[in-house]
């Protein structure tokens, strides 16, 4: 077996499955979330950027 050979397989057994990752549930992302603070009800979104530079006051 090669030297490639040997890092491929390692790597792809030090990976999970990506079987158990589907199967949790899709609201807990959510619930994690909100358990933090967040509230996906009312997301504050950044301010509008001017699209030109606004020259300062003296």
């Amino acid at each position: 077996m090669g030297r490639k050979a040997k890092l491929k397989q390692i790597r792809q057994s030090a990976q999970p499955s990506p079987q158990s990752e589907t199967n949790s549930d899709p609201n807990e992302f959510v619930e994690q979330l909100e358990k933090q603070g967040y509230q996906l009800g009312r997301i504050e979104r950044c301010p509008e950027v001017p699209n030109r530079r606004v020259k300062p006051q003296m």
